[in-house]
């Protein structure tokens, strides 16, 4: 799934060309792929027999003309649901602050995550541009409320 957007940053415009991201990162993806339903030597199988439910992908959350706080609460709700429904998630975004949501949504799954962050620089801190998001507090809940287990 691909969230392009994020709360951009004071004086520049949104959405800002790191929106494009999802779509980027699929487009290069079939330079290694053959697709779901070619067989791997590696796994033994299709990519499709190998990931659950066959695997899928769930498209862009495309909202942007949401303003940033109501976005954010609808993505938020949407990598809720498909953190719900699926084992494996890969969540793919574009501008500085996507991960915030996927932290934020990480009550639902309810036991330990493996989350991994690929960018230039981690964006989970607690302030961006003045705004407080209060991320290392979030995940510090997530982790005391699976309890010793994390």
């Amino acid at each position: 799934m691909g969230i392009p957007y994020s709360e951009h940053y004071s004086g520049k415009p949104r959405p800002n060309e790191t929106a494009l991201a999802p779509e980027a990162i699929r487009r290069h993806c079939r330079n290694f792929s053959e697709g779901a339903l070619h067989w791997d030597f590696d796994i033994g199988g299709t990519l499709h027999s190998f990931l659950p439910n066959g695997g899928r992908d769930c498209g862009n959350f495309n909202q942007d003309y949401l303003p940033f706080d109501e976005y954010f609460a609808a993505a938020v709700r949407v990598v809720k649901r498909q953190l719900e429904t699926s084992t494996f998630s890969g969540i793919f975004g574009g501008d500085h602050g996507v991960t915030i949501p996927v932290v934020h949504a990480l009550e639902v799954v309810g036991r330990p995550v493996h989350l991994v962050q690929i960018d230039a620089h981690v964006d989970w801190r607690d302030e961006c541009v003045d705004r407080s998001v209060d991320i290392l507090a979030q995940c510090a809940a997530q982790r005391n409320s699976l309890g010793s287990a994390a």
